[in-house]
């Protein structure tokens, strides 16, 4: 009896476990690893020089002709808006309502999507650039 009382048992811990695994990898996937959150169903990613992936969703149609025709030719230009806090890996988002696309910015608003969120303090509710092309359009179906 005792002994079947200890195996009872591991299999309880085991699949506490399995569970507390899951939702685990389901957590850290979807708010920390995840970078392309969005909202909308038209959202563009942006990938900067460094490899680092954001997704934007501009609500000005000019802004979105800009990013789709950057995805077809694949030229790098600056992109950025005001940062706010937003989900996913890097903790921010460009406000949808200000994305901007530019060939040249001040140097003091140019950074990467990476010291954006390391130094979230210093940009949040600020202007910046990131430099960048467009890896991926998606449009509603």
């Amino acid at each position: 009896m005792e002994r079947r009382a200890i195996i009872i048992s591991i299999a309880v811990v085991a699949v506490l476990a399995v569970v507390f695994s899951a939702v685990a990898y389901w957590v850290i996937q979807t708010y920390y690893l995840n970078p392309i959150v969005h909202e909308t169903d038209r959202w563009a990613v942006i990938k900067d020089a460094n490899g680092d992936l954001l997704a934007v969703e501009p609500s000005d149609n000019a802004v979105w002709d800009q990013l789709v025709q950057l995805n077809q030719n694949g030229t790098v230009k600056w992109i950025g808006g005001i940062v706010q806090a937003y989900g996913g890996r890097w903790g921010f988002r460009f406000a949808p309502e200000n994305i901007t696309i530019a060939d040249i910015t001040a140097e003091g608003l140019q950074t990467t999507i990476k010291d954006l969120s390391s130094n979230f303090d210093y940009w949040v509710d600020t202007q910046a650039y990131v430099s960048a092309s467009v890896a991926e359009i998606h449009t509603p179906p």
